[in-house]
């Protein structure tokens, strides 16, 4: 007899390690047993103690409405079902043996994937002995089994889902910012420049502002409260950041390095790494993470498009947590002696650029000005803005100062008492009403009059507009005009 796949022992797809894994998690993670219990289904399972496990998580969640170990044992105890799925030591190296930085949506897909395939076996098989039947009509036959595989693609695609934007915008929410327009919380910001031009005190200057709740380098107040910064050194220059930060009025308190000692080398390819400064940022409830420099944090090819492998879980962590993450990087050498600064001078992968939302490159003016250490301040990408006015950075042994660039000031400079009077009546008239959105006031006099961002706080600080706490998100800041006396 000629062999056939069906005739010989073919393995089956299956994952017994990632069923393991996504059970484990989802009786020590509220988030994953939600996801586990309302998206996956018990055909997921392949292994039969698996998928006894899987009822108890999901009619566990169903009755309590979150999952633990000690809940999912009682469930399987009192049905005499522990013994069925493993018994009580494979339950609880279940619940501890797994990584729980693990992706479990994705994880879920392959494991759904791999149901359809077995499903696609089976149906191989039936069309296979079907084919092999001398009574029937073969059209009925081929029809039947389109029909049985059409019904597959159906599972397969998940119905061919779709989703509004409205869905997607109550999912994701409105974009925050921890420095308004240049660094998005939640998202990847990448201050890029060569060796010398002071990226590493620029970097430690946004930690400063995070740390004392002081103004932003364009003179825009600060909406938040101090908060700790965790610092992540990876070129073991702790001595040095510690002199400097001492010496520039940082609260060196909240500045957190990971570490037993602190001085503990972040890996981006390390999950160990990943989780150090998770942790971190929930037990300091951190404001912002800082990396510095990217290169010392990798271990491979910045030039490669793994780069994005490396970083996607990073930036993944920075979303969940709701922080900003800012990476310290060089640019290519020989990057020309222009001025301004462009994309394609950031050095490494494209995928870099491409990860960042936002990024801000520092450079060097040319020698011969007057103060060799001015440097300048310009955003070369905004993913959820437009592009910032430029700046100039002075640094000296007391910190970091800012200031218009040159071109950008002559324009400041240009307007006029008359153009002021109207901003100012514009504002008044906004808040008229009572107390708005400063985000709002400020795009709102950017669209409506073409007027700068600066130019729009000048005129709140003329008018003694007062700065308020959002009720509804105390995150946020609010205008209102002042009492009358």
């Amino acid at each position: 007899m000629n062999e056939t796949p069906w005739n010989t022992k073919q393995p089956i797809p299956t994952d017994y390690e990632t069923e393991r894994m996504m059970l484990g998690i989802a009786m020590m993670d509220a988030e994953a047993a939600a996801y586990v219990a309302e998206e996956m289904e018990e055909e997921d399972f392949h292994y039969c103690p698996h998928q006894g496990v899987f009822r108890a998580v999901k009619s566990v969640y169903e009755e309590h409405g979150e999952v633990d170990y000690d809940l999912v044992r009682s469930w399987l105890h009192d049905r005499a079902l522990l013994e069925d799925c493993g018994g009580k030591p494979y339950l609880q190296r279940m619940a501890v043996d797994f990584d729980d930085s693990m992706k479990y949506p994705h994880y879920a897909r392959n494991l759904r994937d791999l149901r359809i395939r077995r499903h696609m076996m089976r149906t191989g098989e039936d069309v296979y002995l079907r084919a092999q039947q001398m009574h029937g009509s073969p059209v009925e036959q081929i029809g039947d089994s389109i029909s049985r595989l059409e019904s597959l693609l159906d599972k397969a695609t998940g119905g061919a889902p779709v989703v509004g934007l409205d869905e997607i915008a109550e999912q994701l929410g409105k974009i925050e910012w921890t420095w308004e327009g240049w660094m998005p919380r939640g998202h990847i910001t990448l201050v890029c420049a060569a060796p010398g031009a002071g990226k590493s005190a620029f970097a430690l200057h946004l930690a400063r502002c995070v740390a004392t709740g002081g103004e932003w380098p364009d003179g825009v107040a600060n909406a938040g409260e101090p908060q700790s910064v965790v610092y992540c050194d990876t070129e073991s220059a702790h001595a040095f950041l510690l002199q400097r930060a001492e010496k520039w009025g940082v609260p060196i308190e909240r500045i957190k390095t990971p570490g037993r000692d602190g001085t503990r080398r972040i890996v981006l390819a390390e999950r160990e790494s990943l989780m150090l400064v998770r942790q971190a940022i929930r037990k300091e409830s951190a404001g912002l993470v800082v990396i510095d420099s990217l290169r010392g944090a990798l271990t491979g090819d910045e030039n490669s498009s793994e780069v994005s492998e490396v970083l996607g879980p990073w930036a993944e962590m920075a979303a969940k947590e709701n922080v900003p993450l800012v990476l310290v990087h060089h640019n290519r050498k020989g990057s020309g002696a222009s001025q301004s600064m462009s994309m394609d001078q950031v050095r490494g992968s494209s995928a870099l650029v491409a990860i960042a939302r936002s990024i801000i490159g520092l450079k060097t003016l040319a020698a011969g000005d007057a103060e060799q250490r001015r440097v300048r301040l310009e955003q070369l990408k905004s993913n959820f803005a437009p592009l910032e006015d430029p700046m100039i950075m002075t640094l000296d042994e007391d910190g970091c100062h800012f200031q218009l660039d040159s071109n950008t000031a002559m324009q400041e400079l240009e307007v006029s008492d008359d153009f002021m009077a109207r901003v100012k009546v514009f504002l008044t008239d906004f808040l008229s009403e009572g107390p708005q959105p400063a985000k709002m006031a400020v795009a709102r006099c950017r669209a409506d009059l073409g007027v700068a961002r600066r130019t729009v706080y000048r005129a709140r600080k003329q008018l003694g507009l007062n700065s308020i706490p959002d009720p509804d998100d105390g995150r946020e800041r609010l205008w209102a005009l002042p009492e009358p006396v």
